[in-house]
């Protein structure tokens, strides 16, 4: 059994994210109201907002969902290697030379699906979806430094910015979209991207404490 402390813990470090990320935003939003429109060539101007916006935010922007994506990734494993018997060795197939096919995140919820019984609700099942578009576009950003021409499948990128894109009208969002071949990042994304974390290692303790008893 894990100690609540530990899930306390793992949530303190998500929220230590989340702090830093308003925090950079809000000083981002303080720099673009200073910009002196009127006052300097509407060029200049625009010049400043776009190099905050679109390069710093959007650079900062990539910077978090990456460090959520490894905090999921790391909970899931403290929570698996307490509940699961083996489980490193059920996530990869460590004992054979077949490996299990998927994503990080996909192999993992495939276990605790099997082994704890999670993920086999709708909302569950639309927070998976979500993780993993947002996986698909984080990679992108990592090995192809948002170039969406450059990444290994520029489809799956393409098809996954869209489906984030369409999740975010439903709360009246924007999330992501690709300007120019790049990969942008809104600010509404991240929050949602930290709230949907915390939601399925939430589910999958409590499947895995259930199946524990």
């Amino acid at each position: 059994m894990i100690k609540r402390e530990t899930i306390q813990e793992l949530k303190d470090n998500l929220d230590a994210v989340f702090h830093a990320y308003g925090n950079t935003e809000e000083n981002l939003r303080k720099d673009k109201g200073d910009i002196p429109w009127g006052e300097i060539p509407d060029s200049d101007a625009l010049k400043t907002y776009n190099h905050l916006e679109y390069r710093l935010a959007n650079i900062t922007r990539q910077a978090f969902v990456t460090m959520t994506l490894s905090w999921l990734e790391m909970a899931m494993d403290v929570i698996g290697e307490v509940y699961i018997p083996d489980y490193m060795t059920k996530v990869e197939y460590k004992d054979s030379e077949k490996k299990r096919k998927g994503s990080w995140f996909k192999k993992r919820c495939a276990v605790f699906r099997k082994y704890c019984n999670a993920f086999k609700g709708k909302t569950e099942n639309e927070h998976y979806q979500f993780i993993e578009n947002v996986r698909i576009v984080r990679n992108c950003v990592v090995h192809a430094g948002g170039r969406v021409e450059k990444a290994d499948s520029p489809n799956q990128v393409d098809k996954a910015v869209k489906w984030i894109w369409e999740k975010a009208q439903e709360g009246n969002f924007k999330y992501a979209e690709i300007l120019s071949g790049l990969i942008y990042l809104r600010e509404d994304l991240l929050p949602e991207v930290v709230i949907v974390s915390m939601k399925i290692v939430e589910h999958i303790w409590q499947h895995a404490e259930n199946e524990s008893r």
